[in-house]
């Protein structure tokens, strides 16, 4: 006989309490006897209260764990919710704008001086990132700007009148390729912090 479970639970089947990421649980298999629908069977008295046993899934908080009496399941082991699904850098919607904003931030400080290069690489990272948020909707090119600086792309922030001005650095693929790794290692660092 072949038996199927479901699949862990998000919540507490007593006490419906939400499994965190990574929090510890219990699951159980315990049993109900459930009168036989064999249309087969007949009605004679050596078939009356025939019973199958069927089992199923519990998963239960630790603390309704300590509350239940343990000879009631037929089997039980411990589990652990697993974690978030860690995006990649460039579909991770939150990680983007963080990585914008911190990026325009340095672009757009006037008071600190700050190296070329980390001039250059905060304009190399609102880039990428204004790139990826437009692919993910949150921004709308708008329009091309040019100026003695260079080229700039104009973006509206979707479901806003939002301007967002962006220079364009002019990357090339083996600066890009780094840039994309760079940024793929300063999105793990959040999940390890």
């Amino acid at each position: 006989m072949e038996y199927k479970f479901s699949t862990a639970s998000k919540t507490c089947m007593l006490c419906k309490h939400d499994f965190n990421e990574l929090e510890f649980f219990m699951s159980a298999l315990t049993s109900i006897k459930k009168q036989s629908d064999d249309e087969n069977q007949t009605n004679n008295d050596d078939n009356k209260g025939f019973y199958t046993s069927e089992f199923y899934r519990l998963d239960l908080c630790l603390d309704c764990w300590d509350k239940q009496i343990k000879d009631r399941y037929f089997s039980y082991w411990q589990m652990q919710r697993a974690p978030k699904p860690k995006l990649p850098a460039l579909k991770d919607l939150e990680f983007l704008w963080q990585l914008f904003y911190q990026a325009k931030s340095i672009i757009e400080d006037q008071e600190i001086e700050h190296p070329e290069d980390k001039l250059k690489e905060a304009e190399q990272f609102a880039y990428i990132s204004a790139l990826g948020l437009m692919r993910m909707k949150q921004l709308k090119h708008a329009a091309y700007e040019n100026d003695d600086d260079g080229e700039y792309l104009i973006f509206t922030q979707t479901g806003t009148k939002n301007r967002v001005k962006v220079k364009d650095p002019k990357i090339d693929a083996p600066t890009l390729a780094k840039l994309e790794e760079k940024m793929e290692k300063l999105c793990e660092e959040r999940f390890t912090e």
